[in-house]
């Protein structure tokens, strides 16, 4: 099955620091500096967690919010940052949800301790608002039958 027999996903969220009308529907626009070491180290927080009902959209068909998260950080490109991140699954809105929280911990709006806090809390209403669905991309899927590599 294409959804459920899937070991691993990757997501990219581009962000971007220059307007620039061809990444419009590309990457998201972010007008202000940021940190990128600091939600770096918060980004770290990520792998060692596995609960992120704190970055869950409410779902009925939701069983859990156990996640194992491989990697999770942000590349400086030449028009901004990638935000990288790899699990073996992902909760309805997480990676938008996460992205937005960064940018609170990269805009000093949000220290790396209260980023791990509102991981801790299991709160959707604690956690910074999703980023634009516009700056999100699927990347890769592994399947344990299939080596794309």
């Amino acid at each position: 099955h294409a959804r459920y027999d899937a070991t691993m996903r990757s997501y990219e969220y581009r962000l971007t620091t220059q307007k620039n009308p061809f990444l419009l529907n590309l990457a998201y626009f972010y007008r202000y500096p940021i940190d990128v070491q600091k939600m770096n180290e918060a980004a770290k927080l990520l792998l060692q967690y596995q609960d992120f009902q704190a970055f869950s959209k409410v779902s009925p068909d939701q069983k859990h919010y156990l996640c194992t998260i491989k990697r999770a950080e942000w590349v400086q490109t030449e028009v901004g940052y990638t935000f990288h991140i790899m699990a073996n699954r992902f909760l309805y809105g997480m990676v938008r949800a996460i992205v937005g929280t960064l940018l609170k911990v990269g805009t000093d709006k949000l220290t790396i301790e209260a980023f791990e806090a509102i991981i801790q809390s299991k709160d959707r209403k604690n956690a910074g608002r999703g980023a634009p669905a516009n700056g999100l991309f699927l990347t890769k899927v592994s399947y344990p039958y299939i080596d794309l590599d």
